[in-house]
């Protein structure tokens, strides 16, 4: 649920136990103007965040690894809870070792710049 006016009304109208799994990189990937990335809309009802890219690809929306777009992820994960749980989620590749090596790296290096 990426359109900004669909994901208000839908905030609004759903009990309030019910939470979010929150996908900064697939708001970035349909909206890549849109900086908020629908986390101004949700951020209170945000139980975990998933940390995975979206390309565009052709037409198409192509899974990635963190760091593999212009996401800024040190920005994103300033702006959550200390407290917030973050899964890397690895797009089904022949080398998802590799692919999840390089996401922590990438998290070890932008978590060292923001210190």
């Amino acid at each position: 649920m990426t359109n900004r006016e669909s994901l208000a009304r839908m905030a609004d109208s759903l009990p309030s136990n019910i939470r979010f799994a929150y996908e900064p990189g697939m708001f970035k990937a349909v909206n890549p103007s849109d900086l908020r990335l629908g986390l101004d809309i949700i951020k209170e009802r945000v139980d975990v965040c998933i940390l995975q890219d979206w390309k565009q690809h052709n037409r198409f929306l192509q899974q990635s690894i963190i760091g593999a777009d212009d996401l800024n992820y040190a920005t994103l994960l300033a702006h959550l809870p200390t407290t917030m749980p973050c899964l890397i989620s690895v797009p089904p590749t022949t080398f998802p070792k590799i692919d999840l090596e390089r996401s922590l790296e990438y998290l070890k290096r932008i978590s060292s710049q923001s210190q």
